[in-house]
Parts: structure tokens; sequence; C-alpha cells
């Protein structure tokens, strides 16, 4: 790699005493930049107290979730409980909220995001047994590959 080189002409006199900026390495850098109230928010809620007991959140975001009165809001209030808890590899809670689900094709689709946990988690047979669980037949082969590559998956 060839060093940079250094501009030795001379300095013109109509700029001599002017400050001149520092090149880009050694400039400061810049701030953040805020682009509205949401960023405002967002930090402010990046800080967040753990509950003490998970146990008790679960049941806190259960309860909540079932008032919901629109069935594709509460299914869908469900499948994000279902993920945070496979965030948490919390696997039972994840089987309570997939009793919770309406439909058949929202039951499968949890029962393939708890088999690609089990995978990713290294339970290769209870990744492979929600296979046996599902309600769409028409699913089992693709989520069965996706198990396969989940388990097969090489960082």
């Amino acid at each position: 790699m060839v060093p940079a080189q250094r501009n030795t002409a001379p300095i013109p006199e109509s700029r001599v005493g002017q400050r001149v900026a520092p090149p880009p390495s050694q400039a400061a850098p810049k701030p953040a930049e805020k682009r509205g109230w949401f960023d405002s928010f967002k930090a402010d809620r990046s800080v967040q107290e753990a509950p003490a007991n998970r146990d008790e959140l679960f049941g806190t975001l259960m309860v909540q979730a079932s008032q919901l009165e629109i069935v594709d809001v509460r299914d869908d209030a469900y499948l994000s409980i279902l993920d945070y808890a496979l965030a948490e590899d919390r696997v039972q809670v994840a089987e309570v909220v997939l009793a919770r689900l309406s439909a058949p094709p929202l039951r499968d689709t949890a029962r393939q995001r708890i088999g690609l946990a089990h995978a990713r988690a290294g339970r290769t047979q209870e990744a492979f047994a929600v296979l046996e669980g599902l309600e769409i037949p028409e699913l089992e082969d693709p989520i069965r590959l996706e198990i396969i590559r989940a388990v097969t998956h090489v960082d």
C-alpha cells in the first residue's frame, strides 16, 4: 500500500491565517441525527426493568392478549408472545400459547416456530416431534426441510 502524500503546495496569501478543516480521519464524529419524536421514544424504551418473575410476566401478557376482542388482533398478540417465549427458551409457555390460537394455519405456524427453536437449541428429536401435531398435512415437508436446515446450519 502506498502511503498518502501530503500536499506541499504553498498556501495562497489570501488563506494565510485561516482555519483549515482537519482531514476526515481526524474529524470529530457527527452526533446521531434525530429524525423525530420516535427516536426519543425508542431511547427511553431501551432502559427497561427486567421483571423479577418471568412466569408473572407471561401470565400478564396472556391475560392481556385474551382480553382482545378482535380475533385476528388477539392471534397476532399470541404469536408475539410465542416469539418472545421462544427467544427466552420458554418452550412450555410457547405450547400454551399454541393452544390458544384460533386457526389451524396459525397453530401450524406456531408449531413450525417451536420446532425451529428446538433445532437451533440442539434438541433435534423435539424439533422433528412437532411434525406429528401438524393439522395441515401439506405443511409437513416444508417445515421438515426448515428444521433440517436449522439443524445443519453452519455459522
